[in-house]
């Protein structure tokens, strides 16, 4: 299962963090979905017959309150790079007019939490902080323009209430505490030591992290950094509204905890946070952890003999009765209520549907059945994302096509996207996907660190399709791909995807004559092995549909098809 945290405070933005985990969400549906993930992404917004209304050239576009919406440049030197230059629009993408310090750009906007409405009143709200940036770093201003914070550094996290956490380090990956800032009255509060936090939540008190004998444990501070929980905690999370949180110490097993950071619950295998009064436990029994569900008062009111079990919505869970069984819908006694489609291998509760998904493994062909929350079929087809309504609006891709459908089943097709995000009833977000090749890309195709892994495949194929490789000058190679990255043979060789440890690997090795490209093939490892292909002498294409058999290990990783003369 895949979730999304999004940032909680007296402040209302989809932070980067929270972007980052969008845009990774996108790249894990390739497991699910069997998409493909290439070159970059547009975004823009379009409304409900999509006609554009904010056009599809911007990195990241977040929906604010009040109406307006938060709009991120593309970076002019890698278009996958944040550019940290943005603007604010309203509803209808005109411009709203800020006042920002000199030599600085928007970077991020803080509006109040208490204005939390879709009023577009074409003003900011009083007591908005904007993020700048400047060539030193990071900074906070005003709606006038007046300084909070000197734009010089490194982080700037999710504030809870007026408290910002100011930090060092990558912004998109760790950072490390300097100091609290009370953005109200400019006081400073220091931070503990060698503490980060990536997102506040509610607060109050905040969770944190540290370092110490190189593993990482949790605890909790006060919005102005005093520690109130020493970091003792292998996970945890933040303090629901009753007071409780949950917490793993060493060994994985779970607890609650109450503000003064005391045990006040068993320990439980496995255990969910509180909805409604009620939590998901997993008890061991025999070598095997069961499910079943306890009160606030941590009595167990479903003795655990579920091998899975999972919170759908009030009263509603999915379980198993036995491990890799027939899943079922049951009440908090345990009553079936009704049973799931044979096959189940994800389930996936959304607004007015849950989405269940079978999967056809070697083939990864997926189906998806939709059922409403008494069981019922609602629909069912295969190799189509589910359907999820918001608004009155669902968004759904079929083959490689974007639409829009009503609930009164009112088709209305979006061209050119490669994904859809509904934020209202009106204002749908448009990823728009660039597939030609870019040198930038090509030359750090991971430029904000989603792992380990490179992957050039796509790449390689918009070079192949917008240039003629063969017979290719050594210098216009050179320009479009850089230098060879590691000869090879007396050939130039160039990385096309690597695994996550290194061992494997996929590139190209390409000769010349004359100083134009006469010759290119793969070259691979996989494990100790080495391999390669024959070589290539006339300009090719990756087949977008290569057959689907079982392939040795030293099959080709790029299957070729003749270029077409009209390209």
């Amino acid at each position: 299962m895949l979730f999304m945290i999004f940032p909680k405070s007296n402040f209302v933005k989809m932070s980067r963090t929270a972007y980052l985990n969008l845009t990774i969400l996108l790249v894990s549906a390739v497991f699910f979905f069997g998409t493909s993930v290439s070159a970059f992404q547009k975004i823009g917004i379009v409304d409900s017959v999509g006609k554009a209304i904010i056009p599809c050239e911007y990195h990241r576009i977040e929906k604010l309150s009040n109406g307006f919406f938060f709009l991120e440049k593309m970076d002019k030197s890698h278009p996958m790079k944040y550019s940290y230059d943005g603007t604010i629009v309203d509803q209808d993408g005109k411009p709203i007019s800020i006042k920002l310090p000199a030599n600085c750009t928007l970077s991020n906007v803080y509006l109040p939490r208490s204005t939390n409405s879709n009023e577009n009143t074409g003003k900011l709200p009083s007591g908005t902080i904007m993020e700048i940036h400047s060539t030193r770093g990071f900074g906070l201003c005003g709606l006038n323009g007046e300084i909070i914070l000197e734009p010089e550094f490194e982080a700037i996290t999710d504030p809870c209430e007026e408290f910002f956490p100011i930090s060092k380090g990558n912004r998109l990956e760790r950072t490390t505490l300097l100091f609290i800032l009370n953005s109200k009255t400019g006081e400073r509060f220091d931070a503990p030591a060698d503490a980060w936090i990536h997102n506040p939540g509610k607060g109050n008190p905040i969770r944190f992290k540290t370092m110490r004998g190189g593993r990482t444990f949790c605890g909790y501070m006060t919005p102005f950094g005093r520690v109130v929980i020493s970091p003792s905690f292998s996970d945890a999370e933040e303090f629901s509204d009753d007071g409780l949180a949950l917490v793993s110490r060493t060994g994985g097993c779970r607890e609650f905890i109450n503000k003064n950071g005391l045990s006040v619950s068993p320990k439980y295998e496995q255990a969910t946070q509180f909805f409604e009064n009620l939590a998901i436990v997993g008890i061991k029994e025999k070598d095997i952890v069961l499910y079943g569900l306890i009160n606030e008062k941590f009595e167990l009111i479903l003795q655990p003999k579920f091998h899975q079990m999972q919170r759908l919505s009030k009263n509603l869970y999915a379980a198993q009765k036995v491990a890799d069984g027939p899943w079922e819908a049951i009440n908090s006694s345990g009553e079936s209520l009704f049973s799931f489609p044979a096959g189940i291998t994800h389930i996936f509760p959304q607004q007015n549907a849950i989405t269940c998904i079978t999967r056809n493994l070697p083939t990864a062909k997926a189906k998806y059945i939709f059922l409403d929350y008494t069981g019922n079929v609602l629909s069912s087809n295969e190799n189509s994302r589910p359907v999820n309504f918001e608004f009155g609006l669902a968004a759904r891709q079929v083959g490689s096509e974007w639409e829009l459908i009503d609930k009164e089943e009112r088709v209305t097709k979006i061209p050119n996207a490669s994904y859809l995000k509904i934020l209202s009833s009106e204002r749908i977000l448009k990823y728009a996907q660039d597939n030609r090749f870019n040198a930038a890309i090509w030359r750090n195709p991971n430029p904000v660190g989603f792992g380990p892994c490179m992957n050039r495949i796509e790449h390689f194929n918009a070079l192949l399709k917008e240039f003629n490789l063969i017979g290719m000058p050594r210098t216009q190679l050179e320009q479009l791909l850089g230098p060879t990255e590691n000869p090879r043979n007396g050939a130039s060789f160039y990385w096309i995807s690597t695994g996550v440890c290194g061992h494997s690997w996929t590139g190209i090795e390409i000769e010349f004559d004359h100083e134009k490209v006469s010759r290119w093939r793969e070259s691979r490892k996989s494990g100790e092995n080495l391999y390669s292909t024959s070589w290539v002498t006339t300009n090719m294409l990756l087949n977008p549909n290569p057959k689907v058999i079982e392939r040795a290990e030293s099959d080709p990783v790029l299957p070729l098809i003749p270029k077409p003369t009209s390209l």
